[in-house]
């Protein structure tokens, strides 16, 4: 060999019939390996995928407990809102403040605003008759 490699032994990692790759190693001597050396390469290789199953498994935990916390914090935040509106059966305002705060909150915003639209009539020349507009009317700038 251009490496001046003479003898090598390598392992798969193996999960069920899954090869999730290998260990490997090489010697520049032309010695070959023992059924000991073998043996305890066999064994490094089932403690890889030991390793690497209980990585995959920790990863998945975390991202299903992400989850879960994501849609707790939503259903807290319906909540919220719901208890706003039951306060709140005449002025609209404070829901719309409540909603506008949380989904900031839930949305790692830097901002956002809330509001009502209505229509709005104004009076123009007679040439133009009447023109209705959708307006925004907040306490704060417009939505983009």
């Amino acid at each position: 060999d251009e490496y001046g490699v003479r003898s090598t032994i390598a392992a798969p990692l193996l999960r069920g019939d899954r090869v999730l790759g290998a260990l490997a190693f090489a010697r520049m001597s032309e010695e070959p390996y023992t059924p000991k050396q073998v043996a305890l390469i066999e064994t490094f290789a089932d403690q890889a995928v030991i390793a690497i199953e209980n990585a995959r498994l920790f990863n998945e935990l975390q991202e299903s407990n992400r989850e879960v916390t994501a849609a707790l914090e939503r259903q807290t935040a319906t909540a919220e809102v719901l208890s706003i509106i039951s306060r709140s059966p005449a002025d609209v305002q404070p829901v719309l403040d409540t909603i506008a705060a949380t989904a900031r909150r839930l949305l790692a915003s830097d901002g956002g605003t809330s509001g009502k639209a209505a229509t709005v009539s104004f009076n123009c020349p007679p040439s133009m008759g009447t023109v209705r507009r959708r307006v925004w009317l907040s306490r704060s700038s417009p939505p983009r």
